[in-house]
């Protein structure tokens, strides 16, 4: 019987070393990408919230509905109050659409989740009131999201926001 030398003990332990390294790197791998796929989910969720925070507006206030549909018409068609209601909530709104397209362009937001918002961005600047709108207030938005938003009016396919919306 050959006794182990200590040369061989030491490759026997660099090896169990060798292979506990890698077992515990594959085990950080699925903790990562577990945690990819919970901050992945949770982001895609605060999406939503706020898009939903944004639609609770208008359903909460019957006047800011009225006030949409009347400015969807063309910005002439509101007064006071109600052009500058018209106005902040399409700020909000784009200032939110921009945020998203940076994440998405981070790769933070999901590209189906992503593709909800850029189409509700063609179909809302298809509406002469916010197509005014952009044109007064696009120099607020970073000329990366400008120029997404204006090529993909372009090339993209519009469709009425609601019932007897306005088409430019």
């Amino acid at each position: 019987m050959e006794t182990m030398t200590l040369e061989n003990i030491y490759f026997i332990g660099q090896t169990i070393a060798a292979v506990a390294i890698v077992v515990s790197l594959i085990y950080v791998g699925f903790q990562v990408r577990q945690n990819t796929t919970a901050t992945q989910t949770a982001s895609a969720q605060a999406y939503v919230t706020a898009d939903n925070e944004i639609v609770g507006l208008i359903n909460a206030s019957p006047n800011l509905a009225d006030v949409l549909h009347q400015g969807a018409n063309g910005l002439s068609a509101l007064k006071g109050g109600d052009l500058i209601r018209f106005m902040a909530f399409h700020d909000l709104v784009f200032i939110s659409f921009q945020s998203f397209h940076l994440q998405w362009k981070r790769g933070t937001l999901d590209k189906a989740l992503w593709g909800t918002y850029k189409q509700a961005i063609l179909d809302l600047l298809q509406q002469k009131g916010q197509q005014e709108w952009w044109t007064k207030r696009r120099h607020w938005f970073n000329s990366e999201f400008q120029d997404y938003v204006e090529q993909s009016v372009v090339e993209g396919r519009a469709k009425p926001m609601h019932p007897g919306a306005a088409e430019a």
